[in-house]
């Protein structure tokens, strides 16, 4: 089970946070990177409101396309459309919420990747059982326990985990890592981005594997909407939305 965390309160929250991170192809044309604008000051505020139950409810569509201002100059677009599957679904033998997402990044090929969720919506958490990738070959990610993310935090609250991430690659190998990750809420936050100015809840992850160097990412969540606004990969440039919008409704 996972470590005991720093909040009142155990939580977790939609899908949203789990944004595959796209690396630029071969061939991929740059641009020159947008004028980055000052570092907003995070302010009180819950990180609830970011928590968006429908994110995660069956026959539910929603979708973006992000930005990436590269460190080395240049962008790459990633465009992320996702739809939750009807129906009764399980993962490793347990129940599931199943969603489909279809990637495509500028210049490279398409992606589909299924990932299996459950939710608690008085908790707002969300507990991320693993994620299936079919091409070009079958690749299997299993968290056990269950990735758990909390958006029932005050800012500067975290919560921590450690958890087995078991890689299942084709039927020919299998790799298995320790995860110790420490989640923190950093505060309500303003930004503003392509597709306009957004207030935001602001996330700090530190992920270690297997006792290795930390993997530090920052993102910045949609109050309401629950998508993800603004991304910061550390040394390989920011992700920043251009466009969303949830059930056909985008979001402003």
């Amino acid at each position: 089970s996972p470590a005991g965390t720093a909040t009142p309160a155990p939580s977790s929250s939609p899908n949203v946070t789990a944004t595959p991170v796209a690396t630029n192809p071969p061939g991929a044309t740059s641009t020159p990177a947008a004028t980055a604008t000052p570092a907003p000051t995070a302010s009180n505020g819950s990180a609830a409101a970011c928590y968006n139950p429908v994110l995660l409810t069956a026959g539910s569509n929603y979708k973006w396309t992000l930005r990436r201002e590269q460190s080395g100059g240049g962008t790459l677009t990633t465009s992320d459309d996702r739809t939750v599957a009807s129906g009764s679904f399980t993962f490793n033998g347990k129940s599931a919420i199943k969603t489909v997402s279809n990637l495509t990044t500028a210049n490279g090929s398409p992606s589909s990747t299924d990932t299996y969720n459950n939710k608690n919506d008085s908790l707002k958490q969300i507990e991320t059982l693993g994620t299936q990738t079919t091409s070009p070959v079958t690749v299997t990610i299993t968290f056990d326990p269950a990735r758990k993310d909390s958006f029932a935090l005050a800012k500067d609250e975290f919560e921590t985990q450690s958890y087995m991430q078991t890689i299942e690659t084709g039927g020919f190998s299998t790799l298995t890592q320790q995860v110790s990750r420490k989640r923190t809420y950093l505060g309500r936050e303003t930004i503003t981005v392509p597709a306009g100015s957004f207030e935001t809840c602001r996330f700090k992850e530190e992920t270690t594997l297997d006792a290795g160097s930390p993997t530090i990412v920052e993102q910045w969540i949609d109050v309401g909407s629950g998508l993800l606004v603004q991304q910061r990969n550390t040394g390989d440039g920011d992700d920043k939305l251009v466009s969303g919008e949830v059930n056909g409704s985008p979001i402003q």
